[in-house]
C-alpha cells in the first residue's frame, strides 16, 4: 500500500489604491475666500458640510493544486483504506489572481486651472467649466455620498492524474487503484479591477487651451546668373541676343504646392523663349507655372531676349539687367537680377560679344 499527499498552495494578490483615503469616512466643511481674480482663475466657494463614506473590500483566492498524487481523510470509525498510485509527468498549476481596487475622492471646494482639464467624475454638487478666463462654482447646502466596493475572485481547484478520498464516519472498507500518464492541470487567469472617483461638493475648472502648433512656413531661395549674349545682322537690322538662367529652390519649411515663375522682359527687350527641362512646370509667355506634387527643386529656367535697332544702331544698348521673381502660397515672393554689358565695339559692326557685368575687359 503505497499513500502521497502532495502539497497545496494559495496564493493572494491584493491591490488597494486610495487617493485621499480608500477605506474610512471622509468628511469636513469649508468656507472659501472670494480672492481677486484675475485671468485664468479658477474659484471655488461653499458654505455647509460635505460628507463621503468610502469602504473598499477586496478577497482573492487561488485554488489548490494537486498533481500526481494520492489524498485521503478520515473523520472517524475504523475503515480500511488500500492506496495505489501510478503518475508519470503529471503537472498542476494554479492560476494567477489580480485585483486592483481604487477610490479617488476630493471633499470640500476645489478650484483647477489646467490646460486642458478633464471634467469632474462623479460630480456632487455644483461643476462648472468655462474657456477662457474667470470659472466660479458656487454652493450652499449639504451633500453625502456613500461608496461601497466589494470584490471577490477566485481561482478553481486543480486536480491531475489523482485520486481524492474522503471518509467521514461508519466503518467502510476502502481500495484506490490509480494510474496516470501525462496528466495535466491549469486553472485560468483571474483579474479584477474596481475604480471609484467622486468629488464632492463645488468645483470650478478653467480650461486653457494648448497653444496652436507652429506653423512651418515654406521659403524658396532664388539665384540668377548672366550666361552671355551675341549680335548678329538680320537685313538691315543689328540683333542683340541676350540668355539668362535662374534656379529655384526649397531652402526650409515644407515643399511649396503652388508655385510661379516670372521673367519679364527688360525695358525695350523681347522675350524670344524661357525654357525649363523639368516637367512638372508649364511656361507660356513670361511665366511659368508648377504643376507637381510639391515643389522642393532646383529647377532651372532658361529665358532669351533680344533687341533689334536699325542700321547704324545710334541706340543699341551696352548693358542690360534682368530681374526674375517666384512666388508661392501665402504671397511669398523671391526675386533676384543679373546683368550683361557688350565689349566696346563699334556699334555696327557685329559680332559684339557679352560679358557679366563687372567682369574684366
Amino acid at each position: 500500500m503505497e499513500n502521497k499527499n502532495s502539497s497545496a498552495f494559495l496564493k493572494w494578490i491584493v491591490v488597494a489604491l486610495f487617493s485621499v483615503l480608500g477605506f474610512g469616512l471622509l468628511s469636513g466643511s469649508a468656507n472659501a475666500q472670494d480672492p481677486e481674480p484675475t485671468a485664468g482663475d479658477a474659484q471655488a466657494q461653499q458654505i455647509g458640510d460635505n460628507n463621503a463614506v468610502v469602504e473598499q473590500k477586496t478577497t482573492v483566492k487561488s485554488g489548490d493544486s494537486v498533481a500526481g498524487s494520492q489524498v485521503t481523510g478520515v473523520v472517524g470509525g475504523s475503515p480500511v483504506i488500500q492506496n495505489q498510485n501510478s503518475s508519470d509527468g503529471a503537472t498542476a498549476t494554479s492560476g494567477d489572481v489580480t485585483a486592483v481596487s481604487t477610490a479617488s475622492v476630493n471633499v470640500g471646494p476645489s478650484a483647477v486651472v489646467a490646460a486642458p482639464a478633464p471634467a469632474p467624475v462623479n460630480n456632487v454638487g455644483i461643476a462648472s467649466s468655462h474657456t477662457g478666463s474667470d470659472a466660479q462654482a458656487q454652493q450652499i447646502g449639504d451633500n453625502n455620498v456613500v461608496v461601497e466596493q466589494e470584490t471577490n475572485i477566485s481561482s478553481g481547484d486543480c486536480v491531475a492524474g489523482s485520486q481524492v478520498t474522503g471518509v467521514v464516519g461508519g466503518s467502510p472498507v476502502i481500495q484506490n487503484q490509480n494510474s496516470s500518464d501525462g496528466a495535466t492541470c491549469t486553472t485560468g487567469d483571474v483579474v479584477a479591477v474596481s475604480l471609484v472617483s467622486v468629488n464632492v461638493g463645488p468645483s470650478a475648472i478653467v480650461v486653457i487651451p494648448p497653444p496652436p502648433a507652429p506653423v512651418e512656413e515654406t521659403e524658396l531661395a532664388l539665384t540668377k546668373e548672366f550666361v552671355g549674349g551675341t549680335s548678329y545682322w538680320d537685313g538691315d537690322e543689328l540683333v542683340y541676343e541676350v540668355t539668362f538662367e535662374s534656379t529655384l529652390e526649397l531652402v526650409d519649411g515644407p515643399p511649396a504646392e503652388t508655385v510661379t515663375f516670372t521673367d519679364p522682359a527688360p525695358a525695350g527687350w523681347t522675350l524670344v523663349s524661357l525654357t525649363t527641362t523639368d516637367p512638372n512646370w508649364t511656361c507660356v509667355g513670361d511665366t511659368c507655372t508648377y504643376t507637381g506634387d510639391g515643389f522642393a527643386g532646383p529647377t532651372t529656367f532658361t529665358a532669351v531676349y533680344e533687341y533689334r535697332e536699325p542700321y547704324p544702331a545710334p541706340n543699341a544698348p551696352e548693358q542690360v539687367e534682368n530681374t526674375s521673381y517666384a512666388t508661392w502660397e501665402d504671397g511669398a515672393t523671391a526675386s533676384n537680377t543679373a546683368c550683361g554689358m557688350r565689349l566696346e565695339h563699334h556699334p555696327s559692326t557685329p559680332p559684339e560679344p557679352w560679358v557679366e557685368c563687372g567682369a574684366l575687359l
